[in-house]
């Protein structure tokens, strides 16, 4: 499995809301989740792939890891899910900073 990884200062159940959003945007299917454990696996472009949050303790921080099997080379998707979780994020911020 490859494996690329982003650091967030939110905590779990905040990045699975921002997770999931990035995902329907995208169009793509979760195959399964647990929040409770913070793992995601989904399908698209013809590879499996498998999302962790996990949570940095003491920290109010956490660690996005995206793994997919080696034989798709599909780090770019990788990539534009996290782009796409930032500009999720980004928007929520605008959003709070109204109210």
């Amino acid at each position: 499995m490859k494996q690329t990884q982003k650091a967030y200062s939110f905590d779990k159940n905040m990045m699975l809301n921002v997770i999931y959003d990035t995902l329907e945007r995208l169009g793509v299917s979760v195959g399964s989740s647990n929040s409770e454990y913070g793992r995601i696996q989904f399908r698209a472009n013809g590879a499996d792939f498998d999302l962790r949050i996990i949570t940095v303790y003491p920290q109010e921080t956490v660690r996005v890891m995206i793994s997919w099997d080696e034989n798709h080379s599909d780090s770019d998707l990788a990539e534009v899910l996290f782009d796409e979780m930032n500009s999720t994020i980004s928007i929520i911020e605008a959003k709070q900073a109204m109210l």
